[in-house]
């Protein structure tokens, strides 16, 4: 029968060897990430409030029922008052005339995101035609509270729209 007997300088190299790397992560600790935790509105850049409004519209809009696309979309909006009927009225119309002018609605996808401060998102997609693509450009803004508070609870209202044929605007 044989016996194996550790070296001593090796068991004592490996403790050591150990001690020294929880010396130099335990200063890090608290910023490694400790299973799921749910993130805080907005760190993520992306908001699925503002992405399923969005997608709303375009499903709409794929269906040929721009009034509905439309409602849904200003809903809450400061362009969904009474007020702002003929600048809405307009606004369907143009889109209307895209699918006159480029055929009915394919599919779309987003480009990108981008957050502007912590109350302001701005989503781009490519809406694809038949016989082009046209890009939109979506802005939705919330309104900031307390500094005191840890998160905003705020819905993110619509604000702006624009659509180009110019892909200029994907650079």
């Amino acid at each position: 029968m044989t016996h194996h007997h550790k070296h001593p300088y090796k068991t004592l190299f490996g403790i050591g060897a150990i001690l020294i790397c929880c010396l130099f992560l335990l200063p890090v600790l608290p910023f490694l990430p400790v299973g799921a935790q749910p993130q805080p509105p907005g760190d993520n850049g992306r908001e699925q409030e503002v992405d399923a409004k969005i997608r709303a519209f375009f499903d709409a809009l794929s269906r040929g029922n721009s009034i509905a696309a439309f409602d849904e979309l200003l809903r809450q909006s400061p362009f969904g008052s009474a007020d702002a009927v003929q600048a809405q009225r307009e606004l369907r119309n143009k889109v209307d005339e895209l699918s006159i002018q480029f055929g009915v609605i394919l599919n779309y996808e987003e480009c990108d995101t981008k957050r502007i401060g912590k109350d302001i998102i701005v989503a781009r997609y490519i809406l694809k035609y038949e016989n082009a693509p046209v890009i939109w450009s979506f802005a939705f803004y919330r309104k900031p509270v307390a500094s005191t508070s840890i998160t905003n609870t705020n819905a993110w209202t619509f604000v702006q729209l624009h659509f180009d044929t110019d892909l200029r605007f994907l650079l």
